[in-house]
């Protein structure tokens, strides 16, 4: 979305909420104030049936839109009687089912101005009005039913004589939102999630986990379809509110550390809001199921194609296993998850995963290189060795733009291994076969690299070990000629 299409959303929501909440610079009846109330219980603003008739069904719709009109600066700022609140919703309700929009919109001030002006005597009406609101079924009133839900509710906060309703339609509206985002993105997809976020935060206990599930699902759709920074950025604080006030359903799982991986590489302004709930997710109850769905991303086949995504996941794990800020609750070696890179990378074959995942395991080796166990540096030389099979490969040559950065990440991993072996860390054992990946590609070695090779391979050739002369002789072919 381009800056001028969000200016031009923004001014027409702030119009709408003008409309409904008045301007302080005029008091006409389409433009009107929200004052406090000007009379009290016991002295409440006396309504002729003359004026409630007025916009009953029995007159023309045009006669019964000016009357309506002309009774909402009354009802928003003087108090009514109890009887009369109930009198006037039925009188008008049946507009909001109008064919005409000018109608349906004067209905929704009316209720607006109602909510906002007699909130307090409302007492079982909430129910009916909720009721109604929930019935809204044109597009273009989604934005008037989200106003009046938000003022009903005080932005989420009250749910008395709606608590078990709320949750069913909530989801529902965020499901018509995501299905007509089009039609309706702006600031009142903001304002609609910072609404759920205050629902979540006051009100946990009454959204079961059906209802939960069904508001992740399609926050996470709603993430993956927004190009709206300031979007995107509700959606991942109503998913965290969700992870910390109430609990993650394991049914959507899947859904939100796909949506996860995927975000962090579409939004780059959102990267750390992005880790810190994920990060969040892995400390939680669901940390290792989380690891191990990441884990199953990046085996599968069917993933092969979307490079996004498993850019995401790469990172995710290295991230949680031995990134800075590291989830110590998650008890998973190393030598776990670098098989699944290894297979994302021969899935894939695309350069950018390649460099994600050479980036992940250098930063492994710079961190923790002297604590390796030989099983996670047995792994370690299977992504090294998959890293030269790719950059041998016809995808490689045709990357041009990623192909230096790859390289460069390859032979920095070659060199910090080659420090741990000076180092007689546990990889010793494994020499041999990391000296043979590096002699593949020792055209590219620097000379350090090439004597600590030659260095290894003199002390194959002992008299006492067999074919040591055969090994000699190739050494010296090698090398010294």
């Amino acid at each position: 979305m381009s800056s001028n299409e969000v200016k031009k959303d923004e001014s027409k929501f702030d119009r709408l909420k003008k409309l409904f909440k008045g301007n302080s610079k005029t008091s006409s009846p389409s433009n009107l104030p929200h004052v406090p109330l000007q009379t009290s219980p016991q002295n409440p603003f006396q309504l002729t049936q003359a004026c409630v008739n007025s916009i009953g069904c029995g007159h023309p719709e045009s006669y019964r839109i000016k009357n309506i009109k002309d009774l909402t600066e009354i009802i928003q700022t003087k108090m009514i009687k109890k009887e009369h609140i109930v009198t006037l919703w039925n009188c008008v309700r049946d507009l909001k089912t109008s064919d005409n929009s000018i109608a349906r919109q004067t209905c929704f001030r009316f209720f607006y101005s109602l909510i906002q002006g007699q909130h307090e005597r409302l007492e079982t009406m909430k129910s009916v009005i909720f009721d109604d609101l929930n019935s809204v079924k044109y597009v273009e009133d989604f934005d008037y039913k989200i106003l009046c839900f938000q003022s009903l509710t005080q932005n989420g906060k009250n749910l008395s004589k709606i608590e078990e309703e709320t949750g069913p339609a909530v989801a529902a509206w965020e499901k018509e939102l995501v299905n007509d985002y089009e039609k309706l993105k702006g600031k009142i997809v903001i304002e609609f999630l910072r609404l759920i976020v205050n629902i979540i935060k006051y009100n946990a206990a009454h959204l079961d986990e059906e209802n939960l599930s069904e508001l992740v699902r399609e926050t996470c759709n709603l993430a993956q379809v927004t190009d709206n920074l300031e979007e995107m950025k509700s959606c991942l604080a109503l998913l965290m509110c969700i992870v910390s006030y109430s609990y993650l359903p394991t049914d959507c799982l899947y859904a939100v550390v796909v949506c996860l991986c995927k975000v962090l590489n579409v939004h780059t302004d959102c990267v750390s809001s992005v880790w810190k709930l994920m990060r969040a997710i892995f400390q939680d109850h669901l940390g290792h199921a989380a690891l191990l769905v990441t884990c199953r991303i990046l085996e599968d086949k069917e993933n092969a194609k979307d490079t996004i995504l498993l850019r995401g996941a790469v990172y995710f794990v290295g991230a949680a296993l031995w990134g800075r800020e590291r989830v110590e609750t998650i008890k998973c070696p190393a030598s776990v998850v670098l098989p699944c890179m290894i297979q994302a990378l021969v899935n894939s074959d695309h350069p950018l995963v390649a460099y994600e995942i050479a980036r992940s395991v250098r930063r492994l080796i710079e961190k923790y290189g002297t604590d390796c166990e030989m099983m996670t540096w047995s792994g370690v030389l299977d992504v090294i060795q998959t890293l030269l099979d790719f950059t041998n490969s016809n995808v490689f040559a045709a990357s041009s733009a990623l192909s230096p950065h790859i390289l460069t990440e390859f032979h920095r991993i070659i060199s910090d291994v080659e420090d741990a072996y000076e180092k007689e860390s546990n990889f010793s054992s494994l020499a041999d076969r990391f000296f043979d990946i590096v002699e593949e590609c020792a055209n590219d070695r620097p000379e350090k690299s090439l004597l600590l090779l030659i260095q290894h391979r003199v002390l194959l050739v002992h008299p006492n070990l067999p074919g040591w002369t055969i090994q000699l002789k190739e050494l010296v072919d090698k090398y010294f000629r």
